[in-house]
């Protein structure tokens, strides 16, 4: 079994003068169901907690696609292509494969777990690529 691994951990604090930006702004970076469940929470706070660890699991990914990396491609690029949803309380990362393939060469039964965690002082992300 082969896996890469990618963390990354950030401060939601910085995340909440983003929420104040049209969806239009940060769709750049986040989906449209993203935004739309984080700005669903009660306060400005959690709020800014759902979309920071959203984008700490962006760069976790990021991280654990290093190895089948061909070409560059932009955060801005990558963040495109993922999105991070909710199924049965827990988040699950989904992918655009085929999009992907233009800048990563994924081996075949490839499969990616994601785990995240927050609070008001830190939001974290770990990402586990697996095959075999």
């Amino acid at each position: 079994m082969r896996l890469s691994i990618g963390i990354d951990i950030i401060e939601p604090g910085r995340f909440e003068p983003l929420l104040q930006l049209s969806d239009i702004r940060l769709q750049r970076i986040w989906s449209s169901e993203e935004l739309r469940y984080c700005r669903t929470k009660n306060t400005l706070r959690a709020a800014a907690e759902s979309l920071a660890v959203r984008f700490a699991a962006r760069e976790a990914t990021l991280k654990a696609c290093a190895p089948y990396q061909r070409v560059a491609i932009s955060f801005f690029a990558f963040s495109r292509l993922i999105s991070i949803t909710m199924q049965q309380g827990g988040p699950v990362l989904e992918l655009d494969y085929q999009g992907l393939q233009r800048y990563y060469t994924f081996p075949e039964g490839i499969t990616f777990v994601l785990s995240v965690s927050h609070n008001t002082i830190a939001a974290v992300a770990v990402v586990i690529a697996s095959v075999g």
